[in-house]
């Protein structure tokens, strides 16, 4: 019994020894670890980098931000050249987000440069050593929403008092383009749509495929539903088909 009891404790050591020298890496899938988890921006470890995120402001060029983060005038026109084909500096517009990570010294020199073409796809500057230059997208979360509401005064006001995207007005809009005369819509109508709604880092970025939708109009129903037809090709159908 005694043995058995001391085996059990040096067992025990053992192990809280072997977890108290467990370390984290970008990589790791170790469940105890005594630092917190990596954090991964565009797909990219930041662990050892320090990260300045800001937005391009009126006149402001991606080489001036590059300038301002100890890349000189030689190294950013290598950039420019090594960008060519894939992202044109030309096009960089005010009030786009970018993220500059930079070394984790006093120095804080760029190394890698993000600059956000748009809600979803970006382009990746690897500055480090050899120049790389890739475009990237962020992942993109849809959603699945039902809704509904009854015209008081417009369309756009029933949307709007729902919390919907001002978007799914265009959306039913051409829809119903060839039914509806949505000038001519009534106190009284009402509308149901099925939709998806896209996020991005959990913010709302716009709306994606209507699936189905109900208009009632002067008491008659209009119905629409989307049915494709062949590979990223369809139209919409009542229900009549």
């Amino acid at each position: 019994m005694k043995k058995n009891k001391w085996g059990n404790v040096v067992g025990f050591l053992l192990l809280a020894i072997s977890i108290s020298f467990t370390f984290p890496s970008c990589n790791s899938q170790d469940k105890v670890s005594l630092a917190d988890p990596c954090v991964v921006l565009y797909d990219i470890c930041t662990e050892d980098y320090k990260v300045h995120r800001g937005e391009l402001e009126s006149g402001q060029t991606l080489g001036a931000v590059l300038y301002l983060n100890h890349i000189d005038h030689g190294r950013i026109d290598q950039i420019v050249r090594a960008s060519k084909g894939i992202f044109d500096f030309r096009k960089a517009k005010a009030g786009k987000k970018f993220t500059v990570l930079c070394s984790n010294d006093s120095i804080e020199k760029a190394q890698y440069f993000i600059y956000e073409m748009s809600s979803i796809d970006y382009v990746v500057f690897d500055i480090r050593d050899t120049i790389d230059v890739f475009l990237g997208q962020k992942e993109v979360e849809v959603k699945t929403r039902e809704a509904s509401g009854q015209i008081e005064s417009s369309l756009w006001n029933s949307l709007v008092e729902n919390k919907m995207s001002p978007t799914l007005v265009m959306e039913l809009s051409s829809i119903y383009a060839w039914t509806i005369d949505f000038f001519r819509i009534q106190k009284g109508d009402y509308f149901k749509v099925v939709y998806e709604e896209k996020y991005v880092e959990g913010e709302f970025i716009g709306i994606g495929r209507v699936y189905a939708a109900l208009f009632n109009h002067a008491n008659e129903d209009f119905y629409a539903f989307y049915f494709e037809e062949e590979e990223n090709y369809g139209d919409y159908f009542d229900d009549e088909g």
